[in-house]
Order: C-alpha cells, then structure tokens, then sequence
C-alpha cells in the first residue's frame, strides 16, 4: 500500500489487515479526487444508453429513477431504459459484451477488473456499503467467527466485498464456510436450509421484524469495513468510444441522486407508480432514510471517490486469493480515460494529504495503544514489548496531534497536550466536562446531532467544525470521530481527530475578499458572472447586473482626505450588504465603482433594484455630514453573450447616468449576438 511505502516508520506498525484498513478510512479524510474532464454533446442529437441495475426496482436506485424522471438525462441528450435485475445473468457480463451500456455492482467489481475484464468505474454512490450478513436468532451466530462451517447465501465475486473483508477480520477464507449461491428470496431464511444470507440493511432487517422473526445482524461497518456500495460503471469499450457519452451520464446521474435525496416522498411517489416494487410505502421511506445515511450527501459530494479505499479491497482479494497476486488497478478508473490533471493539480492531490496522514497515523497508534491495555493482563512478553514501542509514539502523539476521546456518557475523558496548547486549556479545565465544551454553539447544533447519530449507529463521521479557544477566538477545525466499542460489541464512546483549517479558511476567505469593504472582490465577481452565464446558457433564468459609480469621490477625497473617502467607501458598502437580496451578489468593482450581480432577476427587475439603492444612498447619514449620491447602469445578461459585453452595455448606462446629472439609473437593455 502507499501509506506503507512513504512512511518512515512503517516497521513499528503490526501487519495486521484492520491497521491497513484504518489508514484507508483516515485517507478519506484528505483525498481529493482529480478533476473530470467535461464535456458535452455539441451536434444536439440524441443518444439510446441502457442501465442494468444490481436488484429489482426500489428505493436503492431512486437517483437514476429522479435524473430519467426530471430530465437530467434529457438535458444531456441521453435517452436512457433503466432495466432491473435479471437473475440468469450478471451485471458485470451484461456490461462487457455490450447488452447494456452502465450498470451498478459493489466494491467487488475489483476481482472482475483484477481478473481481465475491462470493467471501468465512474463513481460510488453510497460512501458506505449497506450489506450485511442476516441470520435467525435461534441460530445463535452473533458475530463473524461463529459463521465458521456455517452455511451463508451470497453472490460470490458480485456483492460480496465487504463480506469478504469481514470474514478476513476474524481469519476465515472462502474456504471456511459453504458458500451458497443467491436465491435472490428474501425470505431463504425461512424457505430454505442456510445459517446465514447477504442484505442490505436499508431492507431485509425491516421485513423480518415487520413480520415478527427475530433475526441477528452482522454489520461489517463494525468490525472496521467500510466500503464503497453501489458502483456506477460501464466498460472500457464504452469509455473509449463514447467519452462524452460517459460523463454526460454520469453528470446527469449525480444530479438525479442530489434530487432523489432530497425529494424522497416525491421519489417513493414515484417508485410505487411506475416501476411497481414489491414493498410498501412504509418499507420504502425505511429504506430512503437509510439510504440518506449511506450516502451521506450533507457531508460529502455525492459521488465522492477515494481510490485508496479501493487499494484496500483488492488487498483482501489478492490475500484470499481471489485475483492474481501482481493484478492491479491501472484502467480501473474513468479519471484514467478522460483529461488529466494539471501538475500543479498533482502536486496539490499528493503533498497535503501525504502530510496529513503523518499526523493521522500517530493518532492511529493511540487508538491501537488503547486496545492493547485492555488485554495486556493476557498478553505475551512479545506483546508487551509490543505495548511499551507504541507507547513511545503515543508521547510524540500528545505533543503534535489534537486528539480528544469521550466516554459512554458524552463526557471528555482524554484531551491531548497539542489540544490543550491550541485551545488555551489546561486538561483539568476540560476532562470530565460534556464533549461539547470546545464547540461553538451558534455554529454546531446541527454537527453535533450529526455526529451523535452516526457514533450512535458504529459509523465514522467527518465533518468541519467551529470551536472557540479561551481567549474567544474563534478556530475553523476538520474533525475525525469513530466509535469506540466493548467486548460486547456496545457503543462506548468515541476518538476523534482535529485539524486546525482556520489559516487555510482565512486564506480562502482573503483572496475573495475586498479588504477595505469586506464585499467580494474583482475576483470574485468575474467568476461569479461566469456561473451566472454558464446557467443561463444552459436553460436558467436571465440575470442582470447593477454598476455604480460614486458621484464626484475624487472631490470628497480632495477636500476631506483619503481617511474619509475610506469611510464613505465603507459606508456604501454597508449600505448595499443591507439592501440586496441574500440570491444577489456584492462586491467592489475598482475604486469608487461597485457592482451588484442580480441572479434568476430582468432588467426590471435590477432598475427597480437600482432605483431602490439609489434612494438609500441619497438618503444616507455619511461622515463629516458629506451628502453623497451614486449614479447606476443596468443591463441584462443575453444567452449566448460575452461576458464583457455584458459589463460593457452596464457600464454605458452609468455614463449615460453621469451625463444625465449623475443620481439616477439608466438601463441598457439591447444585446445583438453575431450573426
């Protein structure tokens, strides 16, 4: 693995697959993926794309159901037929020889690539698998060792990676239980002879209990798997061939699954009407919330890619044997066939996370710390050599990483020395205290229910947060939490990890940022008026935009100073954050001229705008008891039109305004494309 290759002190971790897979998950935390190649139809005709789908119609595929439903793929020029599961055959074959043109599969659509098919990957949609093992209670199988010559139904090399990962956890191979091909019944438990049988735990649980069976679950996510779920992929052939195509469908997918996430009823509606499951209302919005925490859209982008927790999975297969031991991943990726990153791009993708995983796996070696002084009664002289290196790192851990552990009752039970030093603390200001005692309330109420549900439920979570140092001073920090759990398989507590953003934060916000006005800067507009226009060039409303100019500044700096002219700059500027709508834009032109970018909004829309700051202007209170007054120039954005026409057409109506006597509006409304 990479985490293996760069670290220096790759010798002192035990190699062991759950430290391996803990180093993937914390790489989540800093991977960003390279930039996607975009590109769209230009010869406006319509293309006939089919999907195969991984089961039969529901709530697990309502994004693909929202982009055909709301015309994202009409958008794109993509007639698309969504076809659902067909037992006689596998996705992954129907893909490859061509039958259908996409299809979804879980994380071990690795072992198909691995062993010579020309699977490539477009995005994972659920940042977390939803399978689990089932199992009847009288059974009495609680957890994955128990499974050991047992009987469990899955579908081998198809939805089986984060099962495989599992049984790997506790030492058992393929060879270790009686692998059963799928019946694709949800009631097999009942109806035929197995111990054990794969689900997805936004479905089967439910009906089981629905029905009054008392069933076991064995999730993976808390053993330490935590793969990638449903799988959006087509072929190589396809990628070659029709790359526009590719991203085309993936692009209008994404934004099926955005809609889908957040109009479930809408969705579910629509489920039931057309594609006729075989589930209830009930058991649809049941599965729509689970599916919600999978995804995890209030987190993450949808469609988030971290290519080394894919690393981790085909790890488990060369281990069990499952693909060649030199097959890798090269092609594997729709990144690989489309445009490739700029090197400053690289550089960026490879030097910050590589220096955040230093820091990540010395809070890692805690973790481990912890877990070896529960057993250390039991342990071998080994062992406790063992325990007494990583103690050494545990010192160098306090000193460098903020780490903060919090105990079964949400109170803070450890706090690190970097944290206390950061903060402004003394740890016996903070232990025992609710872990919230960093937190800025104003900011985190809806964090910190976030978090709660995740730990609740033995999931990682990652989010930013703001916490307040002793002093008052505010600090932007991106936090790591996992849950901590007993011998017995409970919820104890959580660890989390912090990183201090707050420079990087305040270095993003300056760059964007007037300084003397606090609005956006010349920057930041021009790319806003690009977005702007890039929607309305694909169907939004028009927007329009407001320059003005302040009336005979250089005579109010001339007469009262620059430190005054500052003031009324200032002023105006205040003046504009209250009077603009929170759709529209402000920010500071270049010397005395501001500009205000009027989204979804006319022409009449922005002079009526205008008209209304203007007066306010006039109307102001200004230092010095200076009367200042502004002239405006409107114009409205055409589709199609250049983006300094657009300034240009504006800033003739504030000429026109400055000769009409200055202290009023004049609009220019007309815009001739080229022929």
């Amino acid at each position: 693995m990479l985490i293996q290759k760069v670290l220096p002190f790759r010798k002192f971790l035990p190699a062991r697959p759950a430290i391996q897979l803990l180093l993937s998950l914390l790489l989540t935390l800093v991977w960003q993926p390279s930039s996607w190649a975009l590109q769209t139809r230009s010869d406006g005709a319509e293309t006939t794309v089919s999907l195969r789908l991984k089961w039969f119609h529901q709530f697990q595929f309502a994004g693909y159901y929202a982009a055909l439903e709301k015309g994202f793929y009409a958008e794109e020029g993509l007639n698309v037929h969504i076809l659902g599961r067909d037992p006689g055959t596998s996705v992954v074959d129907d893909v490859v020889s061509g039958q259908v043109d996409f299809g979804v599969a879980d994380s071990s659509l690795i072992v198909s690539r691995m062993n010579g098919s020309p699977v490539v990957l477009i995005n994972p949609i659920f940042q977390h698998s939803p399978m689990v093992l089932i199992s009847l209670a009288e059974k009495n199988i609680l957890g994955p060792a128990d499974l050991a010559g047992k009987s469990v139904m899955y579908q081998l090399d198809q939805d089986d990676a984060a099962i495989a990962a599992t049984l790997s956890e506790v030492g058992l191979g393929h060879k270790d239980i009686i692998s059963v091909p799928h019946s694709f019944d949800e009631w097999a438990l009942l109806n035929s002879d197995v111990d054990a049988m794969s689900a997805y735990i936004s479905n089967e649980p439910l009906a089981y209990r629905a029905r009054g069976v008392k069933i076991n679950l064995i999730n993976p996510a808390n053993y330490g798997i935590d793969f990638y779920g449903d799988n959006l992929f087509t072929s190589e052939r396809m990628v070659n061939q029709q790359p526009e195509t590719v991203v085309a469908f993936r692009r209008a997918s994404i934004r099926g699954w955005v809609y889908a996430l957040d109009h479930p009823d809408e969705i579910i509606d629509l489920i039931l009407r057309k594609y006729k499951p075989e589930k209830s209302r009930e058991q649809l919005a049941y599965e729509a919330r689970s599916i919600r925490r999978m995804v995890q859209p209030d987190l993450l982008e949808v469609g988030l890619i971290n290519r080394h927790r894919f690393d981790r999975i085909a790890n488990i297969y060369r281990e069990r044997n499952r693909v060649p031991r030199n097959a890798d991943l090269a092609g594997f990726f729709v990144d690989d066939y489309l445009a490739p990153p700029d090197v400053r791009s690289m550089l960026l993708r490879w030097m910050v996370p590589l220096a955040l995983v230093a820091l990540a796996v010395l809070a890692l070696m805690f973790v481990l710390n912890q877990r070896l002084k529960i057993r250390v009664s039991q342990k071998t002289r080994d062992a406790e050599e063992a325990r007494e290196e990583v103690e050494r790192y545990l010192s160098i851990l306090d000193r460098h990483t903020c780490v903060m552990r919090v105990d079964s009752g949400l109170k803070v039970q450890y706090i690190s020395v970097a944290f206390c030093q950061l903060t402004g603390y003394q740890s016996d200001q903070l232990l025992g205290k609710p872990h919230t005692v960093l937190l800025d309330q104003a900011h985190n109420e809806i964090r910190v229910g976030q978090l709660l549900e995740a730990i609740a439920a033995g999931q990682n979570w990652q989010a930013e947060v703001f916490l307040k140092r002793q002093d008052g001073e505010q600090l932007v920090m991106d936090v790591f939490a996992e849950p901590v759990m007993d011998p017995s398989g409970k919820v104890a507590g959580y660890n989390a990890v912090y990183l201090d953003m707050t420079q990087k934060k305040n270095a993003e916000l300056l760059s964007i940022t007037d300084t003397l006005t606090g609005l956006n800067n010349r920057n930041k507009l021009d790319s806003l008026l690009v977005k702007e226009s890039k929607l309305v060039n694909r169907g939004s409303p028009v927007f329009s935009i407001i320059l003005l100019d302040i009336d005979h500044f250089k005579l109010i700096n001339d007469d009262n100073g620059h430190l005054v002219g500052d003031q009324v700059l200032r002023e105006i500027a205040r003046c504009l954050k209250r009077n603009i709508r929170e759709t529209d834009y402000a920010g500071r032109w270049g010397g005395e001229e501001f500009m205000v970018i009027c989204a979804n909004t006319s022409l009449m829309g922005a002079e009526t705008l205008a008209e209304m700051l203007r007066a306010k202007m006039a109307g102001t209170a200004f230092p010095e008891h200076i009367q200042v007054t502004s002239s405006f120039g409107v114009a409205e954005y055409s589709p199609g039109e250049a983006i300094d026409s657009l300034i240009k057409r504006a800033d003739e109506g504030l000429y026109w305004a400055k000769n009409s006597g200055r202290n009023c509006v004049r609009a220019r409304p007309c815009y001739v494309g080229s022929a």
